[in-house]
């Protein structure tokens, strides 16, 4: 008889709640007929079909956390494979030729390397002067693109103007419309990456004029509607963890644009990190990268950061992280969202072609503001990490116990009654294993599950061990 996942289903369902068939007859007869039936039939056969099913459905678990490489995401011309991943995103190992001469720019490179891969996230490079914030963006706009991607800098002080910010007033229509028009050619609007050199030294104006250019899209040029092209602007400021905590609420709205936030300092500073300055500033020559990015590999990049899949696991543990650092720092919606993009980058980085739990590293980048909450989400997802590991191991035991308990169900023979004692033994050495194991939170309901399970199967045993006079 073949035995369909509809029936295994439905079998599973009855011996889950109430074991196997009981309401013996008196006869010993009768019981070991009803036995043969049960261990021979086809019920027994849809019974341990449904707990292989069980067992690849405890294994799903691991598949959510372990995510496949490879799968059709999208058209078929443009399927998410491994390679295609890594090809598009090995692009960005040029981060590495172009920040060579760099001590420590290990975090730059990968935050640089992620907010360029997804297009359109901003970020800021803060921290104490003379750690080569302004000259890893510069070399990045020098060395990592081609000429084809247009990129350009802007230095901030408390004198900038609106117009300066926009290239500059257009006297010749100001004369002709007695309007102000900005002259617009190289400034931000019209480039693919930028960088805004002490950007919150600016004064409110400015601004709340870039922060609107990023909101709406566009700026007004007289009666003009520029539309603003930038992809990806890079800021710059020497201000410090305590400084930026206090900052104003046009400077606050501002750094909503700017939602990825690093600290560029060293992690060490002894005489061989001294050394290592020394010996790169010796040996310095001239950057090159052997094959710059192009606008369409750029393009290409982003789709596929755009292709990978987030996931339901991914979702739930994000916003069981998020909620908890609610007493922290509340991350804006805006933020939110713009979070599982660089999630996205990071899975790709990775290889990817779905984001998992290991992604919501990049969370720390959005709370990194200098308030202390990037260290408390560091505890948190070291704490979540700690669990997801302990379910994947959990896994591995609950698919072995599994395993064990089709295994000595599966030897059962009612046709030799000693069987039973065999396989009791077995039981009973099962139980004290599965008493002495330890599961994740998330697993215990399958480990009682299959604790009840034996002691069903027990009873059964033992009944049929009396009803035949089987001695041990």
């Amino acid at each position: 008889m073949s035995i369909t996942p509809a029936d295994a289903q439905a079998v599973w369902q009855r011996f889950r709640k109430a074991g196997p068939p009981s309401g013996f007859v008196d006869s010993q007869q009768a019981r070991y007929d009803q036995m043969q039936a049960l261990v021979r039939g086809d019920e027994w056969a849809s019974y341990r079909t449904a707990l292989t099913a069980r067992r690849d459905e405890v294994a799903g678990i691991a598949a959510g956390r372990q995510e496949q490489l490879d799968g059709p995401l999208a058209p078929a011309d443009a399927v998410l494979t491994r390679e295609r991943r890594l090809r598009c995103l090995g692009r960005l190992e040029g981060l590495d030729e172009a920040l060579a001469p760099f001590v420590q720019a290990e975090d730059i490179k990968k935050v640089l390397g992620l907010s360029i891969a997804t297009g359109n996230i901003n970020l800021i490079l803060y921290g104490p002067g003379g750690y080569a914030k302004t000259e890893t963006s510069k070399a990045i706009l020098d060395h990592l693109f081609a000429p084809d991607v247009r990129g350009g800098m802007k230095q901030f002080h408390c004198e900038t103007t609106v117009s300066e910010l926009h290239g500059g007033t257009d006297m010749k229509k100001l004369r002709e419309v007695g309007k102000e028009h900005f002259l617009i050619d190289g400034c931000y609007l019209e480039s693919d990456i930028y960088v805004f050199e002490e950007f919150l030294a600016a004064p409110a104006a400015v601004l709340a004029s870039t922060r609107m250019a990023f909101t709406q899209g566009y700026v007004m040029n007289g009666d003009q509607v520029v539309k603003n092209q930038c992809r990806v602007v890079i800021g710059c400021t020497n201000k410090t963890p305590d400084e930026i905590s206090r900052l104003g609420a046009e400077e606050a709205a501002m750094l909503e644009r700017f939602p990825i936030m690093l600290e560029v300092k060293w992690a060490k500073d002894g005489a061989e990190e001294r050394k290592e300055l020394y010996r790169r500033a010796a040996e310095a020559k001239e950057v090159k990268v052997k094959d710059p990015i192009t606008i369409k590999d750029w393009d290409e990049i982003i789709k596929v950061v755009g292709e990978v899949e987030i996931t339901k696991q991914y979702m739930e543990t994000k916003a069981h992280l998020v909620s908890r650092m609610r007493g922290v720092k509340v991350l804006s919606p805006r933020s939110d969202l713009k979070s599982d993009i660089l999630a996205k980058a990071h899975a790709a980085w990775e290889g990817r072609s779905k984001v998992n739990e290991d992604d919501l590293v990049v969370l720390r980048y959005f709370y990194n503001d200098g308030s202390g909450a990037g260290d408390e989400f560091d505890r948190m997802f070291q704490a979540e990490v700690k669990v997801a590991s302990m379910e994947r191991q959990s896994v591995d035991v609950v698919n072995g116990l599994n395993d064990e308990l089709v295994d000595i169900m599966g030897k059962l023979d009612c046709e030799d009654p000693k069987s039973y004692v065999r396989a009791l033994r077995a039981i009973r050495a099962f139980q004290q294993k599965l008493a002495d194991t330890s599961v994740a939170e998330s697993l215990q309901d399958e480990k009682v599950r299959m604790a009840n399970q034996m002691d069903t199967w027990r009873g059964f045993l033992l009944e049929g061990l009396e009803s035949n006079a089987v001695i041990d």
